[in-house]
């Protein structure tokens, strides 16, 4: 985000709700008129901290990733990629459902025991 607001010479406090969403809304108004940042914009990602020692899992299916890209991704950042989802998953990522045997029709086995397996 502070690279983001840099390339859009938005000045405020990061890592602050209230100016973080203000912040975001203004980025969001921008690109609706079809202005792009000047800088601060890397083909590069930044290694995240914030993604360190948290377990991801996912469900379903991406468009713009493949499962490797995220898990890659996931790697990169610190994090770490586990198979199925348990106390200890802090992220499920869920993408769109396509199998046949989902438990309700639309959601897959993990996305519904997720917030049952949450104890945070």
């Amino acid at each position: 985000m502070r690279n983001i607001k840099k390339g859009f010479n938005i000045s405020s406090i990061s890592h602050n709700a209230l100016e973080d969403a203000r912040a975001t809304a203004i980025i969001f108004e921008k690109l609706k008129k079809g202005e792009l940042p000047t800088s601060g914009i890397s083909e590069e990602y930044e290694r995240t901290e914030l993604l360190a020692k948290k377990q991801f899992s996912f469900t379903g299916n991406f468009n713009q990733l493949s499962r490797d890209e995220l898990k890659a991704s996931i790697k990169v950042n610190g994090g770490k990629f586990v198979k199925k989802v348990s106390t200890r998953t802090d992220f499920l990522i869920v993408g769109v459902q396509v199998a046949r045997n989902l438990k309700d029709g639309s959601h897959s086995s993990a996305q519904l025991s997720y917030p049952l397996t949450r104890t945070n």
